[in-house]
């Protein structure tokens, strides 16, 4: 039998305590800084609102702890972009009414999408030549143009963006101002109705009653076309009601 000699055995290397310590502690500090990045992206909010007024968009961000409205950095407004060309534009009349921005879209965990939203994909739409559709329609058909963007704006005050398709739909197809005028404020009032009664069961229904009565102060160049979706409204609705 051979008998191994321990001082010729090869001895096994020993990773010593302090190496260890610090392997520890490198993972520990990874896993932290992980962690962190993880928490911070779920804080991070970011979007996109637009402003009726002039129809333009912009960006924003903030950062929040998750679940909660507790800030963790101030709002910042960037890009302020308009989304329509000129001969959209040049159809908006001048309002007196304060500055309003609705949320059209939030980036967050989940994603939040908003109305508001709808006018401005509309406005990314293209035609096949990959020009700006509404711009060029627009141009093409100025009559239509200065029935229909007075009045998306004026709906979108309200926030009623759930018309807006069937709006612009009908714009599409109308042969003269007239009949789109007439289709649409129809549209409306049956919607606008709609609204109020359900707010009406709800208590709710004074801020459009409101905006109604006072459509022909805050647009008077607009007050015939408002006088009639009222009378439109009530009729919908029905006199006792309104």
């Amino acid at each position: 039998m051979v008998t191994k000699n321990a001082a010729t055995e090869p001895t096994r290397r020993q990773i010593p305590r302090s190496g260890l310590g610090c392997s520890l502690l490198l993972v520990g500090a990874m896993g932290f800084l992980i962690a962190v990045a993880w928490f911070l992206s779920w804080c991070s909010i970011h979007g996109t609102e637009f402003c009726p007024n002039t129809f333009q968009a912009r960006s924003f961000s903030y950062s929040r702890i998750p679940g909660t409205r507790i800030l963790l950095s101030s709002t910042t407004l960037q890009n302020t972009r308009s989304i329509a060309l000129p001969d959209v534009l040049k159809h908006l009349p001048t309002v007196n009414r304060p500055i309003a921005w609705h949320v059209a879209s939030v980036s967050s965990s989940p994603q939040e999408q908003h109305a508001a939203g709808i006018l401005i994909d509309a406005f990314e739409q293209r035609s096949a030549d990959g020009s700006d559709f509404w711009g060029a329609w627009s141009f093409r058909n100025p009559s239509l143009a200065a029935i229909l963007w007075p009045m998306v704006q004026s709906i979108a005050f309200q926030q009623l963006y759930d018309c807006l398709p069937e709006i612009l739909e009908m714009a599409e197809s109308a042969r003269d101002a007239e009949s789109l005028e007439k289709q649409a404020l129809e549209m409306i009032a049956r919607t606008v109705a709609e609204r109020l009664k359900r707010a009406t069961e709800e208590s709710q229904s004074s801020e459009l009653t409101d905006w109604l009565d006072g459509l022909s102060v805050t647009q008077p160049g607009n007050a015939e076309w408002f006088s009639e979706l009222k009378k439109r409204v009530r009729t919908t609705r029905g006199p006792t009601e309104f």
